[in-house]
Parts: C-alpha cells; structure tokens; sequence
C-alpha cells in the first residue's frame, strides 16, 4: 500500500482515494463529488445500456434485453475493476520483496566495504610490523658483532 501511494502524484487526492476506496465500494459518495469517477469501458457501456432501456421503455420490447446486457456490463465492470486492484496488490507486493532484499543486499554490501577496509588496515599494520621486525634483526645483527668486537678487544687486553 505505501507503495501505490508513492506512485500517484497527487497527496491530497491519494488519501482521498484511499479512504473512499475502503469506505465506498460502489462509488456512491464519489458521485457527490465534481471528480470524475474512474470508469472503465464496461461500465460506461452498462450506463449508456440503462440509459437507452430507460429512453425506449414505452416504445420498444427490447428493453428488457438492454437491462439484462446492461447488468452483465456492470458485472463485467465490477470483476475488472477487482481484477485490476488484485493485479496491483500483487505487482506491488513483488515491487516491495524486491525493494526488502535490495535493501538487504544494500547493508550486506556495506557490511563486507567494512570487512574489506579491515582486511586492508590489518594488512598494512602487518606490514608495518614485519618491516620493524627486520630493522629489529638488522640492527641486532650489528649490535652482536659490534658485542663481539668488544669482547675480543677486552680479551686481548687482558
């Protein structure tokens, strides 16, 4: 439902459609409106029907066949119209799925960014660490010769 509202431009008219939808299921309170009611083609050939049994009712024996069309209009007008509202609950209702797992997939992305910036900070840090360590040997390297120089310079003085 949060969907279809986004889809229709207009706020004002949106909530309106939205309550009256739920309220009045046969379009009776919007007839008291100046909008124009959505109609489809069946129901606008229902209404032409009864309009044209009304106007020929003295006059021709066919009206009784134009009221019963006419009803099947309206009937056909009615399962389109449930047809229509099952389709867009359903078309919306994937659009939906598919926003939840995008958004799913959005923080999972997000989640291994952080996962890999880790990895590239514990890499760094690591090499940071070994090159330390072979200074370290390096300059211990030097320091035990230097140590044995001396060593052998006092034994040799003695």
């Amino acid at each position: 439902m949060a969907l279809e509202f986004l889809m229709q431009p207009n706020p004002a008219l949106r909530f309106e459609k939205a309550i009256l939808s739920r309220i009045d299921t046969e379009n009776v309170i919007s007839d008291l409106f100046d909008r124009p009611v959505e109609n489809s083609n069946y129901k606008d050939l229902s209404l032409n029907l009864y309009k044209a049994a009304s106007e020929l009712e003295g006059i021709s024996s066919i009206t009784g066949v134009l009221r019963s069309v006419a009803e099947t209009e309206n009937e056909i007008s009615k399962y389109e119209h449930k047809f229509r509202q099952t389709k867009n609950a359903l078309v919306l209702a994937q659009m939906n799925d598919f926003l939840v797992m995008a958004e799913g997939v959005i923080q999972e992305r997000k989640k291994l960014e952080n996962i890999r910036l880790d990895l590239d900070a514990s890499k760094n840090q690591l090499r940071r660490v070994m090159t330390l360590e072979q200074r370290n040997t390096v300059n211990e390297g030097k320091g035990y010769s230097q140590f044995i120089i001396i060593r052998l310079i006092l034994h040799s003085l003695l």
